[in-house]
């Protein structure tokens, strides 16, 4: 009985989300999951290193990969890739819409492998300029961390992918789960590792934890049928499909990179104080204890809606009747 009941749970949780309400449910479970499994990750650096300025360098260490992701990544996800790919399955052209999606796959990872490259290895210069008012050991550091988290940001850029193509086939849990996992995977590098190799625990951890976020999808995108076509030819690169991702782009890039710029500039900032590092963990955690609210129900229900929104965008009625009922759920 209670083996029917557990299979019974998994394949409703497994089972496409047929409208947003349900969905934003998934996702909220989902959400709740990450965020204490988050919770536990914050309080075991905290216990282990301290809001020290060892652990405030780690923190900072994360933001310029984190940019560079943003910036290059998130953009085209979070705006331009999910309305074009839900098009190309609206229209059944799914075989077309899987080849636009390797080719913006393979596209980011090169665009992000050159700026990673210049990134890793000048990792100490711009260590020193972000944060001018750490010490040089603390600078040193920094840099070699940066260039650590640099390989993890690569992998999630591909588990983020397949994140997008499931949530545009309306799976919303498994996408949801693996986000979660990712800090699971954070959590063993610093339990298994910290004693060996420090602070550097933790960005192994990002490492190792998106794998993790990568291979928890692999098999249901498998099972959707996607089939990965890698080509950076010219003339996929043309196609209507991506040219329409680079239009869709830039506005959100945009406000992603005054976003990111501003966090850079507080680092900055906060570099300059008496105990930069410990005051940079305060402030962090703080920001994380804020926005907790707003990826509980705002990022919730946003993802919910969006596949739904892009698959609606020409028929407005149904369009507006969404967004307000959406508006309405988030309020």
């Amino acid at each position: 009985m209670p083996k029917d009941f557990l299979k019974k749970g998994l394949s409703l949780l497994l089972k496409r989300q047929s409208n947003i309400l349900s969905a934003a449910f998934v996702i909220m479970a989902t959400i709740i999951f990450s965020q204490v499994l988050g919770l536990i990750r914050q309080r075991l650096l905290v216990a282990i290193f301290g809001a020290s300025n060892t652990l405030g360098v780690y923190l900072a260490s994360t933001r310029l990969p984190d940019f560079l992701f943003q910036l290059l990544i998130a953009g085209a996800l979070s705006s331009a890739f999910i309305p074009v790919f839900s098009d190309y399955l609206v229209k059944g052209k799914e075989n077309e819409g899987h080849k636009v999606a390797s080719t913006l796959l393979i596209f980011s990872l090169v665009v992000f492998a050159i700026f990673g490259l210049i990134l890793f290895i000048f990792a100490k210069q711009f260590s020193t300029l972000m944060a001018p008012g750490f010490s040089p050991s603390e600078q040193n550091l920094m840099a070699n961390l940066t260039r650590i988290v640099i390989f993890g940001e690569i992998l999630f850029i591909v588990g983020s992918f397949l994140s997008a193509i499931l949530q545009s086939y309306n799976h919303f849990f498994i996408p949801g789960f693996a986000s979660a996992l990712y800090n699971l995977g954070i959590i063993l590098g610093i339990v298994f590792l910290a004693p060996f190799v420090g602070i550097y625990s933790a960005a192994y951890g990002i490492v190792f934890g998106a794998l993790i976020f990568v291979l928890a999808q692999v098999p249901l995108v498998r099972k959707m049928g996607f089939s990965f076509v890698p080509s950076l030819s010219f003339e996929w690169i043309k196609t209507s499909g991506v040219i329409d991702i680079f239009k869709l782009i830039w506005p959100r890039t945009i406000s992603i990179a005054i976003f990111q710029i501003g966090t850079i500039i507080t680092v900055t900032l906060v570099s300059f104080l008496q105990d930069p590092g410990r005051n940079y963990v305060i402030f962090d955690y703080a920001q994380t204890l804020a926005f907790a609210p707003v990826a509980l129900f705002g990022q919730a229900i946003a993802q919910a809606a969006f596949p739904v929104l892009a698959k609606e965008k020409e028929r407005l009625e149904d369009f507006k009747t969404t967004f307000i009922t959406s508006f309405d759920q988030l309020l």
